[in-house]
């Protein structure tokens, strides 16, 4: 039987329903400007995602290594343009639950900085090393939710927010790599978790849409992007899960403003990634710390970077 600890310990993951906005690439091969987006995976999918904490002010940390890469066949396939990037970064989220209810759902409210240490980014053309920049550290565009609330029938959890991404980051139209993507995006999410606790058995999943709006230095706008987050964990203990995670993104409309000769009838991007998931949790004195360990693998991509994610994930509440 899964104790009461160890679901609280599994709730607290909820607050990792956050976007990060951390870098932009000024190659045109992706779709989404410069290459990416304000959605990266692995940060909506966690244990107990739907399921709502006791009242209080939460912390979650997570830290993580992502390594993307890219290849585009110009002039036939006579030469080929290949892109890697490698981010080392952290998404502090800053989590206040309370007890008030709307709409029969209790509120609460989130708040997301993510701190970006370095990007390193790597061109090449048959090989040839054309680009190298790195060091690129800061903070990136904030993210909040205002407004989360969350529903609860049995093993049954609800829980539905909205988002929004903040241009708050450094950013220059000229530059090669940015620590914001210049634009806001408006990201309404919602979550459901089966929660057995007797069995330990814990499935969740997050969907959402992300509605951008336009640059305006470039005056390109990204399209409109759906995401689905998902982990299925089972409990072995009060202190240990293990399960299995991932994502699939999927483009709904194409970018518009100045896109790439290739695509110029539409642009959208498209991504598949699975990989495993662990928690766990420990005391030290009276302060209970909660750890979530992540690897999620691309297995498709389509006209965006292909990379891979490893996370670790540190929370407790105040």
């Amino acid at each position: 039987m899964m104790s009461n600890r160890s679901s609280k310990g599994a709730r607290l993951l909820a607050w990792a329903a956050a976007g990060l906005a951390a870098t932009g690439l000024s190659g045109a091969v992706h779709a989404g400007e410069g290459g990416g987006s304000a959605y990266l995976q692995g940060t909506y999918g966690d244990f107990g995602a739907a399921v709502a904490q006791p009242k209080g002010v939460y912390i979650l940390v997570d830290n993580f290594y992502y390594t993307a890469r890219a290849k585009v066949p110009l002039l036939g396939q006579a030469i080929t343009a290949r892109l890697d990037q490698q981010l080392y970064a952290s998404n502090v989220k800053l989590a206040w639950q309370t007890d008030a209810t709307i709409f029969g759902g209790r509120y609460s409210a989130t708040a997301v900085i993510p701190v970006i240490y370095d990007v390193n980014l790597r061109g090449s053309l048959s090989g040839i090393p054309v680009l190298r920049r790195g060091n690129v550290a800061g903070v990136g565009d904030i993210f909040l939710i205002p407004i989360q609330l969350n529903w609860k029938e049995g093993n049954h959890h609800i829980t539905a927010a909205a988002g929004v991404v903040i241009p708050t980051g450094r950013y220059r139209p000229d530059a090669i790599l940015n620590l914001s993507r210049n634009y806001w995006s408006i990201d309404p999410t919602v979550s459901y978790t089966y929660l057995d606790e007797e069995k330990g058995r814990d499935l969740s999943f997050t969907a959402g849409i992300l509605f951008n709006f336009k640059n305006p230095d470039t005056q390109y706008k990204t399209g409109e992007e759906f995401h689905l987050d998902f982990n299925l964990g089972q409990y072995f203990s009060e202190h240990v899960g293990v399960g299995v995670t991932g994502y699939w993104y999927e483009q709904i409309s194409s970018d518009s403003g100045k896109l790439p000769f290739y695509a110029r009838n539409g642009f959208k991007g498209s991504g598949i990634g699975v990989g495993p998931s662990a928690f766990g949790s420990f005391d030290i004195g009276k302060q209970n710390i909660f750890v979530i360990g992540k690897m999620i693998f691309d297995v498709h991509n389509k006209q965006r970077l292909k990379g891979d994610i490893y996370m670790l994930s540190i929370g407790t509440k105040f």
